[in-house]
């Protein structure tokens, strides 16, 4: 452990680099630094540099590209669902083009981490919240290194952290999106209701889209939640919808696994006359089933594809994408319409008839009313707003 301390004006650190012979102590020191935490920082520094001279030769070599990718990647994965194993990529990635695949893992210093924080944070042209991911991962890796596979000897990033948004920069962001629609508002969605239900029932390809767009609507899930429904989780008798998994498509594979989180495992209810269209969906789905040669029913999917070759199989975001924006290609005022905002606009049609926002939370599979709260922050603002116009009329 170094020693800080101020010798005059400047300040001074004190390592024991090691012993002599005959055992007494050898001690380096290093001043004229202008603050204490320069010559912490200095003098980890060091420690750092001194003690990686022990490492063994052929652990020098490892590159940070080659333990990332064939030592750490393989060990992480097993404690991660499939498909966040692509999105751990794209940090990977990241991290990969910063310090190139060349740089050996021991040379990595606290400084290089700090250059890497500030590259993430100032340069790049991503979320705060994507940067802190990214950095966290990086965090871990060395971590790994020093801790478990005893590589480096002392990890450099342990004691740098990217911190998280300040009040100021928060609302720069929020100026920034002010204008920006979360939800739908009630003209637009007047449209949007007037041309689904335009649609026949016998056209089973779009009625298919019609019915995820309604079931988004009438109960605030997610996209890959509502593709991911199968016919078990219908509860006719009781008017309600289970959210108990999601089915993605890894490597070619289809697999079933966990929501987003646990908060995410829910039971959603819906209105009997909704619950009853849902019922004759399904009779109109099953009557187009047998007119299908090639059909596979294994996962007894609400929504499966319709496609003549995958029939029966999960059905791919981007066709209803697709269709979505095909259904309001005359309305270029709609063009901010995505499969999320459905989810949106189910929340702010509750909040604006009176609903808690802690139920609300709930019914969306939010951990907490702090997320619901965040993300509809531009509503309660507008009702913010309108109350300021009610007590000016009150005292005129």
């Amino acid at each position: 452990m170094a020693r800080i301390y101020k010798r005059g004006q400047k300040w001074t650190f004190l390592v024991e680099s090691g012993k002599t012979k005959d055992g007494k102590r050898v001690r380096t020191s290093k001043g004229g630094f202008k603050t204490r935490k320069d010559a912490q920082q200095a003098a980890y520094e060091y420690e750092i540099n001194m003690l990686n001279k022990y490492n063994d030769v052929t652990i020098t070599k490892v590159t940070l590209y080659d333990f990332m990718y064939n030592d750490w990647y393989p060990y992480h994965s097993k404690y991660i669902k499939a498909s966040s194993g692509y999105t751990l990529l794209s940090h990977l990635k990241r991290i990969n083009k910063y310090f190139g695949p060349e740089i050996k893992i021991t040379k990595i210093t606290t400084n290089d981490c700090l250059k890497f924080r500030s590259y993430l944070q100032n340069e790049l042209k991503i979320r705060r919240s994507t940067s802190i991911v990214t950095f966290s991962y990086f965090k871990r890796i060395m971590n790994y290194a020093a801790n478990k596979k005893n590589i480096i000897s002392i990890d450099p990033a342990e004691k740098i952290f990217l911190e998280a948004q300040t009040n100021d920069e928060r609302y720069s962001l929020f100026k920034l999106n002010i204008h920006k629609k979360f939800y739908i508002e009630e003209s637009d969605l007047k449209i949007i209701l007037e041309k689904i239900d335009s649609i026949s029932k016998n056209d089973i390809r779009d009625y298919e889209k019609v019915m995820i767009t309604k079931i988004m609507l009438n109960t605030g899930l997610r996209i890959g939640e509502t593709l991911s429904l199968t016919w078990d989780d219908i509860d006719i008798e009781n008017n309600t919808i289970s959210v108990k998994k999601n089915i993605v498509c890894v490597k070619g594979e289809y697999v079933s696994q966990s929501p987003k989180t646990k908060s995410s495992l829910r039971d959603v209810s819906v209105s009997s006359k909704f619950m009853k269209e849902l019922s004759e969906y399904r009779y109109l789905l099953y009557d187009f089933k047998q007119t299908r040669f090639t059909w596979d029913d294994s996962f007894n999917l609400v929504f499966p594809s319709l496609d003549k070759i995958k029939g029966g199989l999960p059905m791919r975001l981007n066709t209803y994408r697709k269709w979505l924006k095909t259904l309001l290609i005359d309305y270029p005022e709609l063009d901010y319409i995505h499969p999320h905002i459905f989810r949106h606009t189910h929340a702010s049609l509750l909040l604006q008839a009176g609903a808690n926002v802690i139920d609300v939370a709930k019914r969306l599979g939010h951990s907490t009313s702090r997320i619901t709260e965040a993300i509809y922050i531009h509503l309660t603002r507008k009702q913010d707003i309108g109350l300021a116009d009610k007590i000016e009329s009150v005292l005129k």
